[in-house]
């Protein structure tokens, strides 16, 4: 196993030669097993980034670092909370998309190629692209689960290998939970003798908030020498359910002007007063976190925007709207 100094060298390395993370990944992915699914992996931790954004979009945190952070994976400044999301949303994304290429027939998947070797035998594939088979939810986290883990066998930090490995097997777990059974009878005359069942997968979208929420309530754990189990503040075993983290970052903080100047062009939202009836762009929180607490101003453009409203259906067969004009207020963070 290389030093750690070796390894943050490497990285150095990395990051100095390859602008392209997505490029880098596409190579480290096609020099082991599954290379097949190179593309669609490396494809999913950017589809992943994109997500951490939007689940982020009006925190102080937005997913700014997640190139940085998912390389220099070994590294204890990065076993916070941020990484600790940004792993189990990887993973997650990893998973999905694999399953998804089995869904569209990459011949590569295990259903497939059962199929193809012993056309006698009935083969859990799923019949449309809409739905998968629990075959293939398997083979997709068998999948992502050897492409991500494989990472964390470059550093030599156990105990925040520990705490990647633990995070990106809450991504895959999160997934499976989310996916919805949809099951048909077989039978003569609706006797409902036999079942044939297959799976809805949850957006990405729908990953993320369950992903998020759990972020919100991460537990910070220490390491124990003797076993693989990491054990929270309070002494209690950490779930498998549970986001965790080993430090506490400095990610989203206004202590200084670096950690300012990246609020800076943020969109935020102001409360409307009560007798103004406007849309405000975006709507989640308020500038009070992203601006006015981080000593910068709060600007404001007020914008007319045209949008169908007051629709109705008439016989037969179309649906009639009205054009409204709306006000849209969006508010940024600013230089005082």
């Amino acid at each position: 196993m290389r030093s750690l100094s070796v390894w943050l060298f490497t990285i150095i390395l990395i990051t100095t030669l390859t602008p392209c993370f997505h490029c880098w990944l596409q190579e480290y992915f096609q020099s082991g097993k599954y290379n097949a699914f190179t593309d669609a992996a490396s494809k999913a931790f950017q589809i992943a980034a994109e997500e951490c954004q939007k689940q982020f979009k009006y925190d102080r945190w937005n997913c700014a670092n997640w190139n940085e952070a998912l390389l220099r994976i070994q590294t204890p400044h990065f076993a916070n909370k941020q990484s600790g999301f940004m792993h189990a949303m990887a993973s997650a994304a990893v998973s999905l998309s694999i399953i998804e290429e089995c869904m569209n027939g990459n011949d590569e998947c295990i259903c497939v190629n059962k199929a193809k070797k012993d056309t006698s035998r009935e083969i859990a594939c799923s019949p449309s692209s809409q739905t998968a088979s629990i075959d293939e939810i398997r083979f997709g986290i068998k999948v992502a689960a050897h492409l991500i883990d494989s990472l964390e066998i470059l550093g030599n930090e156990s105990f925040i290998r520990k705490i990647n490995t633990h995070n990106t097997i809450l991504g895959r777990t999160t997934l499976k939970r989310l996916k919805q059974k949809d099951c048909k009878c077989q039978g003569a005359s609706g006797s409902c003798t036999q079942k044939v069942c297959w799976y809805r997968l949850p957006t990405l979208s729908q990953i993320g908030k369950k992903l998020k929420s759990k972020y919100n309530r991460a537990k910070k754990v220490r390491s124990n020498e003797h076993s693989n189990t990491l054990y929270k503040t309070n002494n209690n075993v950490a779930g498998k359910m549970e986001l965790v983290y080993a430090l506490k970052s400095k990610h989203g903080e206004c202590s200084n002007d670096t950690h300012k100047d990246r609020m800076l062009g943020r969109e935020c939202f102001i409360k409307p007063m009560p007798s103004v009836e406007v849309h405000y762009q975006p709507s989640r929180t308020s500038c009070q976190t992203l601006c006015t607490s981080c000593n910068l101003a709060v600007e404001e453009v007020t914008t007319i925007v045209s949008k169908r409203c007051q629709c109705k259906f008439e016989y037969c067969c179309r649906v009639k709207c009205e054009i409204c004009n709306v006000t849209v207020i969006t508010s940024t963070c600013s230089k005082m």
